[in-house]
């Protein structure tokens, strides 16, 4: 769930370190699995665009 929160806010590096760590935890978790499929692609998340929707 981290991981997701701080990609919506934009930060991605920080959401992939979350994920590394659920993934190294609990290799086979559906949600973490999902988020980090979803994280590769070169896509920002539309709240993250807008700064004051980014929670930065």
């Amino acid at each position: 769930m981290m991981a997701w929160i701080e990609w919506t806010r934009g930060r991605g590096t920080v959401s992939g370190a979350f994920l590394d760590r659920s993934l190294r935890l609990v290799a086979d978790h559906p949600l973490a699995r999902r988020l980090a499929v979803g994280q590769k692609e070169p896509i920002i998340c539309p709240w993250a665009m807008v700064k004051a929707h980014s929670w930065s």
